[in-house]
């Protein structure tokens, strides 16, 4: 979990993972050089994250730092302001160990948005497109359907394409999509 001064979704973004019914195995958090209360809230959870703090160089490079921390087996990432379902990254596991060949598996997102009131409203689940694994690469450069949070890679695989490209200020992921494709 790449994180930048968003202190203020930290808490919840990562009490979902913790939440999970599959256990997750390892949480590394990368302080991107946050000048907030990013450390501050952070220290609650040491001993059960690890917690990497690192010069501001991006999201790409705060990706590509935790990637060499993780020596093998599956990668899921997922930003300071995205929250799971309990069941999220079981339902990943599920489609994994189903399909033992694939080097990814994605799932359906939700888009959602909190007002003033602090209400949730549910935007939907945002355009998704059902297609074969030899269409995927055809189907993604046509709409980006499938998102990191609701993404499960290989390292391997991450190995194969190459780092998230850090000379991209925005849509790292978009780029690093294409090339797992």
């Amino acid at each position: 979990m790449p994180t930048f001064n968003r202190s203020v979704f930290l808490v919840e973004s990562i009490e979902s993972l913790l939440a999970q019914t599959y256990p997750i195995h390892k949480i590394i958090v990368i302080n991107d050089g946050s000048t907030d209360d990013t450390l501050e809230i952070l220290k609650a959870y040491k001993g059960r994250v690890d917690i990497i703090s690192k010069p501001n160089g991006g999201k790409a490079a705060a990706l590509n730092m935790a990637l060499q921390l993780v020596p093998e087996g599956l990668v899921w990432i997922f930003d300071d302001d995205d929250l799971a379902r309990p069941d999220g990254l079981e339902t990943l596991m599920t489609l994994t160990s189903s399909n033992p060949q694939a080097n990814m598996a994605y799932g359906r997102h939700e888009r959602f948005k909190v007002d003033s009131d602090g209400n949730v409203r549910i935007l939907g689940d945002g355009y998704w497109r059902d297609c074969e694994s030899d269409e995927f690469l055809a189907a993604t450069l046509e709409d980006m359907f499938a998102h990191q949070p609701g993404m499960i890679v290989r390292k391997e695989l991450y190995d194969l394409v190459g780092p998230f490209d850090e000379t991209l200020v925005r849509s790292q992921d978009y780029d690093m999509l294409i090339r797992l494709a």
